[in-house]
């Protein structure tokens, strides 16, 4: 015989003497996360371990053979505990490891380190965005400092702190949690008094018959099996309450709610920790401690300065970051002083006046190898003396872009001169320099320094 729930079973023989009784028969109680048995019925707010070893809460009476893992409809997913290697978690699945907790982005993920595989886990995010989408059990810390879960998919915009149809909190958690371990309290004391009841009709069925007396005796038995099985109920209860708080005292030693300045202990009295969170209500911002003092994770929009009308930056280097400068003219009457940094990007449409070239001042190059390097000017002066020298060109503009410098050379004719093999000179010769004298040569190039066009300015000057 198959029925759901529990009932009172009597055996009589053909004359209907009663031969055995027994009070109650069936399921009578469901131990608070106790591994899923298919043909055992679950009654809504049960709590299960499934085959993945994850928890899940029966969300439906009468909950007969339906696999809390691979079936929708019945149960839900309530948590997971600390990260084990040998576990496969699916999307959703929450862990925690070395203190952080992470929440599963993947299906089949196994022996994927929480703190490594980042394409597997991510830490569950803490400040509130309201421009954020947020999945369904995904967690954030709301405005007024406390952790709540999205209890919606495609969540966007909806304040934790006031929306309870979007977002539960922390608080309601723990709620449900006592509502739960009151019932199962409830639970043994009703299986208690139906035991004191069932003793009470074993004493009456005493006095009518031997057969009776042995059927109550059965009958007290079953009832301290409820006891005991009631107590252990409760005490599971009271296990998983604590290791809930374990966890929460961890997450409070690492993020410390709103508070309205920098606190010099955790919320536990324990010494501040590198990495250590709180968001500060005064200032309106996050601060994370950096194992020395509170620093701001972002910069307010009030932090930001806006350049208007005259503005004078004295030592300072603007760079553009591969961006074009263009209608300079916009900026209107501003004052530069330092480097101006262009990092190799455009400037259009300025009217240059009044400027100058930088000279890269050699001096005497005392023979051997002598490199002209662009980038200490496009104006360079030197003198030939000592010995042989050899001449190398470095550094100019990209191959898309023009290039060129004009060399002013000394006593160019006193020693031998080697010029670079990539320059090109008229009719393919070299000019004859000046001895004793100022020579002036200007050298281009278009295609990065590959060919260099060399011209002769002037020379022999006194």
């Amino acid at each position: 015989m198959f029925f759901p729930g529990i009932a009172k079973a009597i055996l009589t023989d053909a004359d209907s003497v009663q031969i055995l009784v027994r009070d109650p028969v069936g399921e009578t109680v469901s131990t608070f996360g106790a591994a899923w048995i298919p043909s055992k019925v679950y009654q809504a707010n049960d709590v299960v371990a499934g085959t993945d070893n994850e928890f899940y809460v029966s969300i439906t009476n009468n909950n007969e053979n339906n696999d809390p893992v691979t079936t929708t409809g019945f149960w839900t997913f309530l948590y997971s505990v600390e990260w084990n290697p040998a576990m496969i978690y699916k999307v959703g699945s929450v862990v925690t490891y070395d203190t952080i907790v992470y929440q599963s982005l993947q299906n089949t993920n196994l022996n994927q380190n929480p703190s490594t595989a980042t394409t597997y886990w991510v830490p569950i995010q803490l400040a509130w965005m309201s421009t954020s989408t947020y999945a369904l059990n995904a967690n954030v810390v709301g405005t007024d400092g406390v952790l709540y879960t999205s209890i919606q998919a495609a969540n966007t915009g909806n304040i934790p702190a006031s929306s309870p149809s979007w977002w539960v909190g922390t608080s309601a958690a723990a709620a449900a949690s006592a509502i739960a371990a009151a019932a199962s309290a409830a639970a043994a004391l009703v299986s208690e008094n139906a035991a004191a009841a069932s003793e009470t009709a074993a004493g009456i069925s005493e006095t009518a018959a031997a057969t009776s007396e042995s059927n109550a005796a059965t009958s007290e038995s079953n009832a301290a099996t409820s006891e005991t099985n009631a107590a252990t109920s409760e005490s599971n209860a009271s296990g998983y309450a604590t290791n809930a708080l374990g966890y929460l005292n961890t997450f409070k030693g690492q993020y410390y709610g709103s508070l309205a300045a920098d606190p010099t202990v955790d919320p536990l009295g324990d010494p501040l920790t590198e990495g250590d969170l709180y968001w500060n209500s005064a200032s309106k911002e996050m601060r994370a401690y950096s194992g020395s003092a509170w620093e701001a994770t972002y910069l307010p929009a009030a932090a930001y300065a806006t350049l208007t009308g005259t503005e004078t930056l004295t030592n300072k280097t603007i760079a553009y970051a591969d961006n074009t400068l263009t209608g300079v003219a916009a900026l209107g009457a501003n004052t530069f002083t330092g480097t101006q940094n262009f990092a190799d990007n455009t400037l259009q449409r300025a009217n240059l006046l009044d400027y100058g070239e930088v000279t890269n001042a050699i001096g005497s190059t005392g023979g051997g190898t002598q490199d002209i390097d662009l980038t200490l000017g496009n104006v360079v002066t030197l003198t030939v003396d000592t010995s042989a020298n050899t001449f190398t060109f470095s550094n100019p503009t990209a191959s898309d872009e023009g290039c060129g410098f004009t060399l002013y050379i000394t006593n160019g004719g006193s020693q031998t001169v080697t010029w670079p093999a990539s320059v090109d000179w008229p009719s393919a010769t070299a000019p004859t320099l000046t001895a004793a004298g100022v020579d002036i040569l200007v050298f281009t190039t278009v295609d990065g320094g590959t060919t260099w066009f060399g011209n002769v300015a002037g020379l022999a000057y006194a």
